[in-house]
């Protein structure tokens, strides 16, 4: 099943995460089956490429790699070391 996904991706192009997740939403929605995880497809992806004999495509990787950055949603951790007072 994740060889039809990654099929269905690579057949897309996708070139930003949003286009990404777009693809792999309709296909999953096509097959009616949940949406497997990034590194499931990462590894899907890997196992294709190697069994197809071609070189991968880092945008392709990159977009599955891809993780939000929390910074961008305003949440920012921030450490304050005091030395102990006597």
């Amino acid at each position: 099943m994740n060889d039809e996904i990654i099929k269905y991706i690579l057949s897309q192009k996708p070139q930003t995460k949003a286009q990404f997740d777009d693809a792999k939403r309709k296909i999953c929605g096509q097959l009616k089956m949940k949406q497997p995880s990034n590194r499931e497809l990462l590894q899907a992806y890997q196992n294709f490429t190697k069994k197809e004999r071609l070189e991968p495509d880092k945008t392709i990787l990159m977009l599955i790699r891809k993780a939000g950055i929390r910074t961008q949603s305003g949440i920012a951790v921030v450490t304050s070391l005091t030395k102990p007072f006597p």
